[in-house]
C-alpha cells in the first residue's frame, strides 16, 4: 500500500486526483494504514502527506456557511422529530402541549423556513 504527497489540486476534502499527480510517496503495511486510519477517526482528523510523502493527521477545514446552515436544519428537524409524539398525544387524547415545546417547536419550523429561503436564495445566515 502506498501513501504520497499531492501535487495538484487540494479540496476542501482532500485531493481532485483526476488533476493531481503524487510528488513522492511511500510504501506502508496494512497494519500501519489501519492503525493510521483508526487515529484519524477517533481524533476526528484527515490524513494528508507531509513533504517526504509520510501520512500525517491534520485538523479538517472548518465548515463552510452552507454546511454549518444545513446542520442546524438539521438539528431543529431533529427536535421536532424527537417532540411529535407530543403532537400525536394530543391528537389522540386531546392532552395538551406544554407550552414551552408549543413555544420551541414553532420557533424551530421558523428557523427551518428562514434558513431553507437563504440556502435556495444562495445566501448564507
Amino acid at each position: 500500500m502506498f501513501f504520497g504527497k499531492i501535487k495538484g489540486t487540494i479540496d476542501e476534502w482532500g485531493f481532485d486526483v483526476f488533476n493531481s499527480t503524487f510528488e513522492s510517496f511511500i510504501e506502508i503495511d496494512k497494519s500501519k494504514h489501519m492503525s493510521i486510519v483508526n487515529e484519524a477517526n477517533a481524533k476526528g482528523k484527515l490524513i494528508k502527506g507531509d513533504e517526504e510523502g509520510n501520512p500525517i493527521l491534520v485538523d479538517p477545514p472548518e465548515p463552510t456557511e452552507k454546511e454549518k446552515s444545513e446542520q442546524r436544519i438539521n438539528e431543529l428537524e431533529n427536535f421536532l422529530r424527537n417532540t411529535d409524539w407530543y403532537a400525536i398525544r394530543f391528537a389522540d387524547t386531546e392532552e395538551p402541549i406544554p407550552a414551552d415545546i408549543k413555544t420551541n417547536r414553532q420557533a424551530a419550523r421558523e428557523e427551518i423556513s428562514k434558513l431553507r429561503e437563504l440556502l435556495n436564495n444562495n445566501r448564507t445566515v
